[in-house]
């Protein structure tokens, strides 16, 4: 589980095409969501600042392939 205060930063993986991405609440509410045109490398920052404190999912999906990991913004 990542811990961070104001951001989220996704790098890595070579990534072609839209990626959607969500975060999710503990209670499973849609506390962001945008889709990105990734060619390459990913690199891309998500203010979470606004979310408040708590632990949140983070989904990631590209040509069907989902990922989630947990993130808690303090």
């Amino acid at each position: 589980m990542d811990v961070t205060v104001n951001r989220i930063t996704l790098s890595g993986g070579a990534f072609q095409g839209e990626v959607q991405i969500a975060i999710f609440d503990v209670s499973g509410r849609m506390m962001h969501t945008e889709t990105i045109l990734a060619a390459g490398m990913l690199q891309h920052d998500i203010q979470v600042a606004h979310m408040g404190k708590g632990c949140y999912v983070l989904r990631m999906e590209h040509r069907g392939e989902v990922a989630r990991r947990g993130v808690v913004v303090r």
